[in-house]
């Protein structure tokens, strides 16, 4: 290589770390972002092409990183929040009595506790008047559902049962565990998160759940 050329490689070099940066490394901040929220639009227009969804808000649950995300598509694609969630430790699926979370579209079917303080206990869906001690930390001697109850119900053949395996995005009192597949099969999150959701969304807003 001569001098010219070697100098213009060092400039074009230059140039490109200053204005494409993710070109010259693929793991870039900005270039995992980018591709998350391609995953996350994409998963959004399958509600859309399946369902007729158009520019509504949906929720999307990534399984690898443990978030759920509240995209809309009224001014093209958005993002507006994003939550940690925890779901099962047995992993993703759709049969009965797997304890997996099931993947896949649903819709909210029902919601429950518009009203009742942050770290209510919750059985059978039903608000009762104690109040749970949450917990921080990994220790968790409780695994009580808390503050809000959404309940979902499967919209394609493969999740017909998720009703019926009463699965839920609900608060938790081992709040310490949320980011980690540590459930039963729901969808676990913050007692502050699940709240702010809950008044954010609306029965028959769609969640589409990924594992992948």
């Amino acid at each position: 290589m001569d001098r010219r050329e070697f100098t213009k490689s060092i400039s074009v070099g230059l140039f490109g770390a200053l204005f494409f940066p993710h070109l010259l490394n693929p793991f870039s901040e900005n270039n995992v972002e980018s591709k998350l929220e391609e995953k996350l639009h994409q998963l959004y227009q399958e509600i859309e092409n399946k369902f007729g969804v158009q520019s509504g808000d949906a929720l999307i649950l990534d399984g690898p990183s443990q978030m759920i995300y509240l995209a809309n598509n009224n001014f093209g694609f958005k993002i507006s929040k994003n939550y940690s969630v925890s779901t099962s430790k047995n992993g993703f699926g759709n049969k009965i009595n797997s304890s997996k979370t099931p993947t896949g579209i649903h819709k909210v079917s029902n919601m429950y506790g518009e009203s009742a303080p942050c770290g209510t206990v919750f059985v059978s869906k039903r608000e009762t008047k104690r109040k749970a001690k949450i917990y921080a930390g990994e220790y968790n001697p409780t695994k009580l559902i808390t503050s809000r109850v959404i309940e979902i119900s499967g919209c394609e053949e493969k999740n017909k049962d998720t009703f019926r395996r009463m699965v839920y995005l609900h608060g938790t009192s081992a709040e310490g565990l949320i980011g980690k597949p540590v459930s039963g099969g729901c969808i676990r999150m913050k007692n502050n998160n699940i709240i702010e959701l809950y008044n954010l969304i609306k029965k028959g807003t769609y969640l589409n759940i990924s594992e992948d």
